[in-house]
């Protein structure tokens, strides 16, 4: 419950949507608090333990390693400690508090759902009005401006595509709406790199994972994306065909837009390409270049509106190459979890469709954030929780702890819940009786058949 209402407040913001009612309240503050005494009472430490060998999570550390790294060497030491205290205070104890909830498959689709719940609840506040800010591109209130909110929305929709295939028809409903909602609210955002996300995860989606969605979502999905596109407002459109011509665009032409910022970013990483500028301090580079062309009122401060330039810029090889190293770990093994590229097929139906998810999140995710600095979003954190908790649930089920009976062969032994659970990996609350032991359940997480079992 804590893990579904941390998603709700800090990738969602929904407490600011409804700001009236909450005002200044530190929620997040007291979730965590409230997340950190649930973690201690359970004391889930084998599974964490088996999290960490997860490789998103190695490569996590790699990157919170590249931040610290950065800062004896930032341009503004006060704002990169800034930075590192949140970080180390606020997103890794809610990346640690997501995978400690997530105890199993079930756990994790519970947060699938709760993800699509966000997404519909978020496109239904917005289309009516409530926490909008901007006349002519729809911005969340307080945090998001229109680019952040067309990515966190598409990166989400995979979740909403998931929630189709669910038994329920509650759940269908709201994967449905937050699925039109979500793509409707990210036209209203007028965001360009949002359109590019979207149209990637749909490419996927219908080529390289058909078996993810519904034959008639499959369908439909061309259409849609034909009507949206000549039903959307006129300046929306008129923002799309703008990438057909690029060289004419404010990106590539003017000093401010994103090829130039692009390319002095890349400056700022080779004049200290092993540490980096400091955590955040991209805008601070951005400002003495100014000052050094002679540009002293009127310039603006650019962010680096890339989360690769970010991180190779703010934090240099080691936090370029970790941020890789995340996203590539990531998508190898939801890839392989979802039996894309396989010639057999994935081993584990109920997975490989939890593997899709996650997978077409992850690469929405990575095309999206490279027009968009998100090397920190609350969005990432949140894809990097579901992976780390995806890929250690696999490995922890092997190791099911053994008891011996009435002087017999050792038996596992029965448990409530949890990655140790007796209940078979698939099952909905219904227990179906006692795994077979460690050999076999590696060999059903490997797809393999034991002799002598049918």
């Amino acid at each position: 419950m804590v893990a579904v209402a941390l998603l709700f407040v800090n990738v969602g913001r929904l407490h600011e949507i409804v700001v009236r009612y909450t005002g200044e309240l530190p929620i997040a503050k007291v979730l965590l608090a409230v997340g950190a005494m649930a973690v201690v009472s359970v004391a889930p430490w084998d599974r964490l333990r088996t999290a960490w060998r997860a490789r998103p999570a190695k490569a996590l550390a790699l990157f919170t390693s590249a931040l610290l790294l950065s800062l004896p060497f930032s341009y503004y030491r006060a704002g990169t400690l800034t930075l590192i205290i949140q970080f180390c205070l606020a997103v890794l104890p809610i990346v640690g508090i997501t995978v400690a909830a997530i105890r199993n498959l079930t756990d994790l689709e519970r947060l699938f759902r709760a993800t699509a719940l966000m997404v519909a609840t978020t496109a239904g506040l917005l289309l009516a009005g409530i926490g909008v800010t901007g006349e002519t591109r729809l911005s969340l209130v307080g945090s998001y401006d229109p680019n952040d909110l067309a990515l966190v929305l598409a990166t989400c929709l995979p979740f909403c595509v998931w929630c189709l295939r669910d038994r329920s028809v509650l759940w269908q409903g709201v994967g449905l709406v937050g699925l039109l909602g979500g793509l409707y609210a990210i036209v209203k955002t007028g965001s360009r790199g949002g359109f590019v996300a979207v149209a990637m995860q749909f490419l996927v989606l219908l080529v390289v994972a058909r078996q993810a969605i519904p034959g008639w979502l499959r369908l439909s999905v061309v259409p849609a994306l034909v009507l949206v596109v000549a039903f959307a407002p006129g300046a929306y459109r008129a923002r799309l065909q703008s990438l057909t011509s690029l060289s004419s665009d404010y990106n590539t032409t003017e000093l401010s837009g994103r090829q130039a910022i692009w390319t002095r970013g890349a400056t700022y990483f080779l004049k200290r390409p092993l540490t980096g500028i400091g955590a955040g301090q991209f805008s601070v580079a951005e400002g003495r270049w100014g000052e050094e062309q002679g540009y002293v009122r009127g310039w603006q401060w650019s962010a680096p509106h890339s989360m690769y330039v970010e991180a190779a810029a703010e934090l240099g090889l080691l936090g370029i190459g970790s941020l890789l190293a995340i996203l590539a770990s990531i998508l190898q093994y939801t890839r392989r979890s979802a039996g894309i590229g396989l010639l057999q097929g994935p081993p584990d139906p109920q997975r490989a469709t939890v593997g899709v998810a996650l997978f077409a999140a992850t690469l929405t995710f990575a095309v999206g954030a490279a027009f968009l600095t998100a090397a920190f979003k609350p969005v990432f954190m949140m894809l990097i929780s579901y992976a780390i908790a995806f890929e250690a649930i696999p490995a922890a089920h092997a190791r099911t702890p053994m008891v011996r009976t009435g002087g017999g062969r050792p038996r596992p032994l029965p448990q409530r819940g949890g990655l140790g659970s007796s209940m078979r990996p698939g099952t909905r609350g219904g227990v179906r009786g006692p795994l077979p032991g460690a050999a076999a359940t590696r060999a059903r997480w490997s797809g393999r058949q034991l002799p002598g079992r049918s």
